[in-house]
């Protein structure tokens, strides 16, 4: 038995979605194609995010709806989609999910073929460190645990951490704004669900 073809409109509908996540604050841990062994099987796009655990489905579902209409993506696309959580991916699916490019496996019954996501999802920490001279620390905590310490990253005032926020980190503003007040009165605040790529979480100076 053999799959039916995934198209290039598939591959490039898929990167569109994630687009389309990512402007909406979604993090996204595995993306990936899937498609059962039985002959023209469909290929379902899978996407696996944390918010499907954290906020339960149907809100997970409602802000992916949301994400998509703003983002003109086709209901044909649409059909062809499933969320879910990190927590039910199998220890056998999520070594196929380790390496990009078609697989196909009995151990997974069916064919696979994930793609990189090109950013990661995380928590934004704010710390302040010194209420005298008002100096904050900023981390990036990902969702999926990389090892090793935290970078840090120190800016001085409060005008500077909103400025890094909303223009350098491009944080919705109310968010930042309310994160930098809250910060400043209790020592301590995070904003959940950001989403930045390798190379924007190097030259921001949150990793290494």
């Amino acid at each position: 038995m053999a799959q039916s073809t995934l198209v290039d409109w598939d591959i490039s509908s898929g990167a569109r979605v994630l687009d389309a996540l990512r402007e909406e604050n979604i993090p996204v841990e595995h993306a990936y194609w899937s498609a059962d062994a039985e002959e023209n099987a469909p290929w379902v796009l899978h996407i696996i995010t944390p918010l499907y655990e954290q906020d339960g489905p149907r809100k997970t579902l409602d802000r992916i709806e949301n994400a998509f209409r703003k983002a003109g993506i086709s209901d044909r696309l649409r059909g062809n989609l499933q969320v879910s959580g990190p927590q039910g991916i199998s220890a056998k699916l999520q070594q196929h999910l380790s390496s990009p490019g078609l697989t196909s496996s009995p151990a997974v019954s069916g064919a696979y073929m994930p793609f990189i996501v090109p950013y990661v999802g995380g928590t934004i920490g704010i710390l302040l460190e010194d209420a005298t001279s008002n100096r904050f620390r900023v981390t990036f905590s990902p969702y999926q645990g990389r090892g090793g310490a935290l970078v840090r990253k120190d800016l001085d005032g409060t005008i500077s951490l909103t400025s890094f926020l909303i223009d350098t980190l491009k944080i919705d503003e109310y968010i930042a704004r309310e994160a930098v007040v809250r910060a400043a009165m209790t020592g301590r605040w995070s904003i959940p669900n950001v989403n930045l790529s390798e190379a924007e979480l190097k030259e921001h100076g949150l990793a290494q």
